[in-house]
């Protein structure tokens, strides 16, 4: 049979809604003949994921980059299939950040940290991710990173930016954020701290 027939066939069969029958019969006739643009162009309708419907479209367009109408149902495919993977990602962010709020109420800032990482890679523009991240991380230098993308994010949020000057403030004061956190009760935390500045001390004064 040649490949106008089997085609032939397969238009048939997919006018009488056999779909399945029709799929099947462009799949081998592109195998054996994968420059035939009106196959492709039939399977673009017939495959069943997105997927293979934008793979059926590109092959179109190899063949012929003209075909405008392809090219315009290609964009719209690409456009969906970029949408659902935008919603994907927030309900995926959101649920991250939940559990992350969960295990920080919980003192456990390694795991908080860590499911908040992984919400704002999921959506970089997890303001509430990036908050927390500002919040809880031991590290000043990471604190500072987390809020300035959330300044950037929400810029007029003034409390973001107090708890930024802040930080950039006790980074550069380091035995000042020492002293708060003896004030908070984090003693460990403050004599890491007083233990680096005291093996970077010029002189007795500074050590003392």
């Amino acid at each position: 049979m040649s490949s106008a027939e089997v085609l032939q066939r397969a238009i048939q069969a997919a006018r009488a809604g056999r779909r399945v029958e029709a799929r099947d019969l462009l799949i081998e006739l592109v195998e054996v003949d994968p420059r035939n643009e009106m196959a492709w162009i039939w399977l673009t309708g017939l495959v069943d994921s997105p997927e293979d419907r934008m793979i059926a479209c590109e092959n179109v367009l190899t063949i012929n980059p003209a075909n405008e109408k392809i090219r315009t149902y290609l964009a719209e495919l690409q456009r969906l299939q970029s949408s659902l993977h935008r919603g994907k990602n927030d309900a995926d962010a959101a649920g991250l950040l939940s559990q992350a709020k969960q295990h920080a109420a919980q003192n456990d800032v390694d795991g908080a940290l860590k499911l908040a990482m992984q919400a704002v890679e999921k959506r970089r523009d997890c303001e509430e991710a990036w908050l927390l991240i500002g919040r809880i991380s031991p590290s000043p230098d990471q604190q500072i990173a987390a809020l300035e993308k959330a300044c950037k994010l929400n810029p007029s949020n003034t409390k973001t930016a107090a708890a930024l000057k802040n930080v950039r403030y006790l980074r550069a004061h380091p035995v000042d954020a020492a002293q708060r956190l003896e004030e908070q009760g984090k003693f460990e935390e403050a004599l890491k701290i007083y233990a680096v500045q005291a093996a970077v001390a010029k002189d007795l004064r500074d050590f003392d």
